[in-house]
């Protein structure tokens, strides 16, 4: 998945009940101190996994986290590695989890039509309402 920072490989493991336990992400060079996050965010996921925390609760949680500069990946914007992350997990859950997941683009709090990113705020273009960040 297209971060900010580069491309995103991540891998998930399912035990033999299909139940997702493990989580493991890569990008950049290993050393490096976004390396070291992913890491740490990806060992907390699995812990949360490991111990029968709902994968939809845990990418509820990360999803949306907001930093640095967005980018467009397959017509969603994603806002940082964490974002990419729940995003990863919630895709990953199938047509059984489709209720609890939702449109990835951003809402107008005012007419809950979809907003853009640009120049460091959300805009809404349907009735002008904005938040820069």
């Amino acid at each position: 998945m297209s971060t900010e920072f580069g491309n995103l490989y991540a891998t998930l493991n399912y035990d033999k009940n299909n139940d997702l336990r493990e989580v493991f992400a890569t990008l950049g060079k290993a050393g490096s101190t976004v390396h070291a996050d992913i890491e740490a965010m990806c060992r907390l996921i699995s812990l949360c996994l490991r111990e029968g925390v709902d994968p939809r609760e845990v990418a509820s949680q990360i999803k949306d986290i907001k930093a640095g500069t967005p980018v467009i990946h397959n017509g969603s914007f994603i806002y940082s590695i964490a974002d990419a992350l729940g995003k990863i997990i919630f895709n990953s859950l199938g047509e059984n989890h489709k209720d609890f997941s939702h449109d990835f683009a951003e809402r107008c709090p005012d007419c809950h039509d979809k907003v853009i990113y640009a120049e460091g705020c959300e805009t809404c273009l349907s009735c002008g309402w904005s938040k820069c960040m």
